[in-house]
């Protein structure tokens, strides 16, 4: 990511000139099927791994993964679709007891403000 933001590594021209989402998947999954590397770890690591798994993960980490979570409403603007459509499609890692831990967190969180 560093190297991104300091404009030393470039994304592919097919990808920065995507139109829509769906042209940048596209154009991103087409990159990766050409580069040795991410043929490497389909071969060796995981089969089944596609592209859009890339997407499911950063979902899950935002909501599970990190110590203080990514609250839904930005996640979902982060990847760019409604927060109905990010509960729709990611609820599934939304729980009472993930809850009530985020809820736990927040508390201590002002606690040690205080």
């Amino acid at each position: 990511m560093q190297l991104w933001r300091s404009g030393l590594l470039k994304l592919p021209t097919s990808i920065r000139n995507a139109k829509n989402f769906k042209e940048c998947g596209a154009a991103f999954g087409q990159y990766l099927d050409r580069h040795p590397f991410w043929n490497e770890v389909l071969r060796e690591e995981i089969s089944g791994l596609k592209p859009y798994s890339l997407r499911h993960g950063f979902a899950w980490r935002a909501a599970k993964y990190y110590p203080k979570p990514i609250p839904l409403r930005d996640t979902a603007d982060l990847m760019r679709h409604s927060l109905k459509t990010h509960i729709r499609y990611y609820g599934q890692w939304i729980d009472e007891a993930g809850t009530e831990a985020a809820v736990d967190a927040a508390i201590q969180s002002l606690a040690e403000v205080n």
